[in-house]
This record gives C-alpha cells, structure tokens and sequence, in this order.
C-alpha cells in the first residue's frame, strides 16, 4: 500500500494508536516492536476493541482485510507523518539541546497560545515514535507547531528533522548527556547542531544565544539567525527565578536561574512571531512547571524543589549551585540519584559531583544509586565532611530510612535521571 492511500484511510480515521490499551473505535492500530514487547501480537486484539485497521509488518497474522502489511512499521508510521506534515503550512518549530528542551517546549506553548492555536509535544514524546505521534495530531484549526527532539545517538536530530520539516528552531544548550551513545561532548554537539544544519539548507530561521560560544560557532556566517532580546535582566538567587524588563520586575514560578536562557529563547520565538511582548511576559509569569521539572512546593512539613525527571552532569551541578547559593532557601538538604546513560565516564562525572557537593551548605546530602555510592567511597574528605553524606543503592532503601526518619522544616532538592524515581519519595517529606 502507498503512503497517499494510507493517508486516505488517516484522514477518514479517529487517529492513530500504538498500544492495544488505547484503541478506540475508527482508530489505526501501529503494530510497534518495542525492547520487550512486538506490536503484531496485538493487531488482532486492537481489530476486535474497534480499530479501524491494524497496520502490521510480520506475516501470517491473518487474512483479515483490515489488516496492512508493511514492510516496516515504524518506518511506515514515519512517512505517514511526514506526508500529513507536507500538507500544512505553518511555522514548525523544532526545540532541542542538553538541558531544559522540555520546559523551554512548555514555555514556548504559553508564550505564543495567546496568538496561535499551537500544536505542542504532549510529555516527553520527543523520539522517532514521539515526533510522528505529534505530527498527526495536526489539524487544520492548528496556526502553529512546537515540535520536541531528543537524541541519544548521532544522526537522531537530523532524522527527526527529516519527518517534521521544521522551519524555525532553537537549540537550549549543549553539555553533557548520553555519553554512552554520543562517545564525546563533541558528538553531543555534532548531534544537536544537525538542527541548524538543516535549517541552514531550507534557509529557515535560528534562534540562538549569541553568548554561547559553542552554539555560535555552530551558527557561523548563517544571516538567518535571531539572537536572544535585549533589555531583560536576570535578578539571582530569587526563591523563584525573577528578571526585570524596562525597569519592571517579574517572578516566575520556575525554580533555577538556569531556566532564565530558556525563558529568553521563548521571548525571542515570540516575537519574531508577532506576539506582544508584554503579554508573552505576562503568560510566562503564569507558567507553572509540572512532571517534576524546576517545580517549587510546600508540603505540610518541608519545601521541596522536585527537578528529578531527568538529570546529567551539566544540569546536575546547576541545580546543586543555585540551590545551596540561594539564601532564601534554609536548613538544606539534597536527596540525589544516579545520572544514568554516562557510559565509561559515569564514574568520573559522578565524582566531580561530589567534589562538588563537598564544599556545599547542605545539612544532609541524601545519594540514591550505585554510581554515587562508589564516588562518596572513593573520595578523600574529612570525617566531619563525609557524615553528611548518607548513600543508599536504591530509591527503595531510601524510603525506607525516611519512614523511621522524618524530615521536617527543611529546603529539600530532589534531582535525579528518570530511571531512579525519585519523586516516590515525595510523599514521606
């Protein structure tokens, strides 16, 4: 089957699904293979709960008529995508980088939602199933498309862009992650700039910080660029990240002055795209964080700084600084977990966090994992210092020390990778 006589039978679809679980009446069941699960064990199931048709690429799963061989499903799903994307023109904007794509994503959303019926990545659906899933939620009601990519190996953002097509983009920053698929910081860079280099080549619009040297460099002699707006200042050490614009002051709800390159990337998208620049300012401010990201909240005994959905070398020493540099924050404790996908250097980065922490105001420094473990043994302190430290291997051991040693009128930061979990032990803080 052609794409254009699949996209026939999209468009005469209630959507498009990728798990049984989900299937609704006049869907298209997507037969993905995943690391422990193949979708084709489910097409029949997914016929049977109402899906329109299965698309499948093993044989002998029947004769059903609904059925769509293919010879891949994923690569099918793709170009399914990028056909439905062809039909729409509309600023497409691709968001990438290290550290904060996500809630730079989020930002962008509220910034221009004032303007624009925005289409936006949902969660962290970033990936080579996740971008095409986004893509065919487009509507003809949509004037504007915030498209999320992440990346693990080289070639990842290029390949995403391939699908979305985007027109305008921003990368938020490069450092250190998933150096277990990239080799390098250099092949984090090489990776994340295959964002520009496509936009290059369709001669599309860049946004960048013109003091990240890395970035602009990358940039080069490129005319079609933006650079971050002037007459904003960041205001530090705030209990919620603050800046004033034209002598006015503003506070957000985002916790980390970290944020503030992200906050600017959204006032720059904004108003190359004819959004008032005091309305996006005011929509910003109203932005509150949510799935663990830079979120501040009081509890019924502590404050807690949740920014545990993710977490690597760069944004791990970030939040560290400006949490024990804040003096608004009082009586401070750490609760971190391993930063995962570091391949051979995940022993040295874990020990440059320690060393780190070694020289901080922390009252308690909570540690969850195996790699902190051996970095806080391997370490050279001094017995004062290293009783701070309580490492625990798993998340689970350490909500058991927190049942029988409860923490009360404390600051607490929680940041950890995603695979740790740390956020189940926010309900006994």
């Amino acid at each position: 089957m052609t794409i254009e006589k699949l996209y026939e039978i999209f468009l005469s679809s209630k959507g498009v699904v990728t798990d049984s679980r989900s299937c609704k009446p006049g869907t298209i069941f997507f037969a993905l293979k995943g690391a422990k699960f193949d979708g084709n064990d489910f097409a029949i199931k997914a016929l049977n709960l109402g899906c329109q048709y299965a698309v499948v690429d093993r044989s002998g799963i029947g004769d059903d008529k609904r059925l769509i061989y293919v010879d891949d499903v994923l690569e099918t799903l793709q170009k399914l995508a990028r056909h439905h994307r062809q039909q729409f023109d509309i600023p497409v904007l691709a968001v990438t980088g290290t550290n904060g794509k996500t809630t730079t994503k989020e930002l962008l959303n509220v910034a221009l939602s004032g303007r624009y019926n925005v289409l936006c990545t949902q969660g962290n659906l970033n990936n080579q199933i996740g971008v095409p899933l986004t893509l065919l939620r487009l509507t003809r009601e949509h004037t504007f498309a915030i498209i999320e990519m992440g990346a693990s190996h080289p070639g990842d953002i290029n390949e995403l862009c391939e699908i979305a097509l985007p027109n305008q983009g921003v990368i938020t920053n490069v450092g250190k992650a998933h150096l277990e698929g990239f080799g390098s910081f250099e092949g984090v860079v090489r990776t994340k700039t295959e964002l520009y280099r496509f936009l290059m080549e369709r001669e599309g619009v860049i946004y960048v910080n013109e003091k990240n040297p890395t970035l602009m460099q990358a940039v080069g002699q490129y005319s079609r660029y933006v650079g971050y707006p002037e007459g904003f200042e960041l205001i530090p050490y705030q209990a919620k990240m603050t800046f004033s614009y034209q002598y006015n002051k503003y506070t957000t709800n985002i916790f980390g002055d970290y944020n503030y390159e992200n906050l600017l990337a959204a006032v720059a998208v904004a108003k190359r795209n004819m959004v008032d620049v005091h309305n996006c300012i005011s929509a910003l401010c109203r932005f509150t964080p949510a799935n663990n990201r830079s979120q501040l909240s009081q509890t019924q005994y502590n404050h807690l700084v949740v920014d545990a959905y993710n977490a690597n070398p760069t944004s791990m020493s970030a939040a560290i600084r400006q949490f024990d540099n804040n003096p608004n924050y009082h009586d401070k404790i750490a609760i971190l977990g391993d930063m995962l996908e570091l391949g051979d250097a995940a022993q040295v980065e874990h020990r440059t966090v320690i060393e780190l922490l070694k020289n901080t105001n922390f009252y308690t420094i909570y540690t969850v994992g195996s790699e902190f473990s051996r970095a806080i043994k391997s370490a050279t302190m001094s017995a004062r210092c290293r009783d701070k430290f309580q490492p625990f291997e798993s998340t689970e051991d350490l909500t058991f020390h927190l049942k029988s040693c409860s923490i009360r009128n404390k600051w607490i930061l929680i940041k950890g990778s995603r695979g740790m979990a740390l956020e189940r032990v926010i309900p006994l803080l």
